[in-house]
């Protein structure tokens, strides 16, 4: 339960049927909704492996950007109006400056806020 999708490619290496995970569905599903989209996450050190999953699944060019709220996963429901604050901050930024026509939260931790 990760949007990262750690374990999706050795599952598709024994699996004889399709395997997928939240984070490329996300991403396939967002072009359905619009053109461009943001990945709205939640630390820095994220960015580049999201940006490595778009590159291999041939997404780039439809990846508005990636933001980031600054709060690890173990904090989010610590103080949600904090995370709902940043999200919405983050969100506001990736359709205002980077265009994004779609949002996708990309922490599966965010669905409880």
């Amino acid at each position: 339960n990760c949007f990262a999708d750690p374990g999706i490619s050795a599952a598709r290496e024994i699996c004889d049927i399709p395997v997928a995970g939240p984070g490329e569905s996300a991403m396939a599903l967002a072009l359905l909704l619009g053109h461009k989209f943001s990945i709205i996450s939640v630390k820095k050190n994220v960015v580049s492996m999201f940006e490595i999953k778009a590159r291999a699944i041939g997404l780039t060019k439809k990846l508005a950007s990636i933001e980031y709220i600054n709060i690890s996963v173990s904090e989010l429901e610590r103080d949600r109006t904090k995370t709902v604050n940043e999200v919405v901050k983050s969100i506001e930024k990736a359709v205002k400056e980077k265009c994004a026509e779609v949002i996708i939260l990309g922490c599966t931790g965010m669905l409880l806020i």
